[in-house]
């Protein structure tokens, strides 16, 4: 599971990922709570950008 959080310059900030075989199988709560951190980074960037 691994998802990439692009900064606002369009540029790779940096990368949440799950190395974790049994959290994978699992999936689904773990993917949702990943794509909401990845949000949050990426919204947190573009307000600091705006600062």
């Amino acid at each position: 599971m691994r998802y990439v959080a692009m900064g606002c310059d369009g540029r790779v900030f940096g990368t949440l990922c799950v190395l974790d075989d049994d959290v994978i199988r699992r999936g689904n709560r773990f993917d949702a709570i990943l794509k909401e951190c990845k949000a949050m980074i990426e919204e947190h960037l573009r307000m600091m950008e705006m600062a």
